[in-house]
């Protein structure tokens, strides 16, 4: 793997993820239409890293049984601790990891579909609709170019449930990623989203947090209310203060994120 499982932007993705399934309505749905594996391999370095984390790190305590046995909780492996199993509802254009899902007891949504995009944009016509949507591809800034990023972006200012969206390997001065960002303003035009940046760490010799920035977003579903978004942000914006704690970096809360190589950034668009 070019990734160990539990780098950086796990960390944050879980984190956030972890909170976010805490406002789930009784008998809601979970849907990772990029799903991967329930489970990895955790090497040494993560294991420690997230053992001697800070208590408030929830992902610490929801790891602690797999760590113990060498092994690190995806997303759908996190949620199906959390949820019954019939509510995780999930999918992979991989067919091995499709059959690790189904061994896992969760739902596959499209199994004889390639492609996690279909997959997500014919979501709404299916029952029951789920209340909460990871979206982690694993190139989504290389997949989705010209129009179909614009179908994309079009597709999530639809979206009324509520959304997490996972981004790697951002380079600011990329012309892609300014691409994103312009796509990225004008959603927030639509829908309120809270978004946090998490630097390179190049001397944790963890493989995937060495080079690029990663970038987390969560678009609340449309319904809930002002207040409501507003104890959400703080929540996440906790969630990730902690992440940064563990990491050794610094956290702040900005306006515009600037991409500092020395602290998470935080912000509420």
């Amino acid at each position: 793997m070019r990734y160990d499982a539990g780098n950086a932007g796990d960390l944050i993705k879980h984190e956030w993820l972890l909170r976010c399934l805490d406002w789930l309505p009784e008998g809601g749905c979970f849907y990772d239409p990029f799903a991967g594996k329930p489970e990895y391999e955790a090497i040494e370095a993560v294991r420690e890293r997230i053992l001697a984390a800070p208590a408030a790190l929830r992902l610490r305590d929801a790891q602690s049984d797999a760590l113990s046995r060498g092994r690190y909780l995806g997303s759908t492996g996190l949620a199906g601790r959390l949820l019954p199993k019939s509510s995780v509802m999930c999918f992979d254009e991989d067919g091995n990891k499709r059959t690790a899902l189904q061994s896992a007891g969760l739902v596959i949504v499209h199994p004889n579909d390639d492609d996690g995009y279909r997959a997500l944009e014919e979501m709404p016509q299916r029952q029951p609709t789920p209340q909460l949507v990871l979206l982690d591809p694993y190139n989504l800034l290389g997949d989705l170019r010209g129009k179909r990023l614009n179908a994309f972006w079009s597709h999530l200012a639809d979206w009324t449930e509520a959304l997490l969206l996972f981004i790697l390997n951002i380079d600011p001065a990329n012309r892609t990623a300014g691409q994103y960002s312009s796509q990225l303003l004008a959603l927030s035009a639509e829908r309120r989203l809270a978004r946090c940046i998490v630097p390179p760490t190049p001397n944790s010799g963890i493989k995937g947090e060495q080079k690029s920035f990663v970038e987390m977003l969560y678009l609340p579903e449309k319904s809930v209310t002002p207040y409501s978004i507003n104890v959400r942000c703080r929540c996440l914006a906790r969630g990730a203060d902690v992440v940064a704690e563990t990491l050794g970096l610094d956290f702040a809360k900005v306006s515009t994120p600037t991409y500092s190589r020395e602290r998470v950034e935080f912000c509420v668009m």
